[in-house]
């Protein structure tokens, strides 16, 4: 059996998994305890990642970036089409500048929340893809090139 991703590219999957669980657990934190710990920092690298993949940020290697490399912004960019989540960017930065009032900012993060829990799944999902065998004759066709 062959897999459609490598390793490295399940890293990434992972990673970005990862990413969207702090951040939703630090949104969820602030509207269920109105805790702010971790909230500044996790909307920080959001936003810092979505600039970068929108071209307003600072180029730099992707590396740096919880969300940077291919598989990482098309997830990214597959949890937008599907959840229409184009906003996300302003929603974080009115929450990181508790711009509104707090029902607003409550209702902000929850939106955000959706979001972030949706990228967290769709990342799992990529990364758990079953693996399938390949067509058959086409591993010998590859060996013999």
């Amino acid at each position: 059996m062959a897999s459609f991703h490598s390793p490295a590219s399940g890293a990434k999957y992972l990673t970005l998994a990862f990413f969207a669980e702090a951040v939703a657990d630090a949104l969820i934190s602030f509207v269920d305890d109105g805790k702010e710990d971790q909230l500044n920092e996790r909307i920080d690298d959001a936003l810092t990642s979505l600039r970068a993949i929108s071209g307003e940020g600072p180029d730099a290697d992707v590396d740096k970036y919880p969300v940077g490399h291919y598989e990482q912004v098309r997830t990214w960019d597959d949890v937008i089409q599907r959840q229409g989540s184009e906003n996300v960017l302003h929603l974080l930065e009115d929450i990181r500048t508790r711009k509104g009032t707090p029902e607003d900012l409550k209702g902000k993060a929850e939106e955000a929340i959706e979001f972030f829990s949706g990228l967290e799944a769709q990342a799992l999902r990529n990364f758990d893809r079953p693996e399938r065998t390949l067509p058959r004759g086409l591993r010998e066709l590859c060996r013999a090139l």
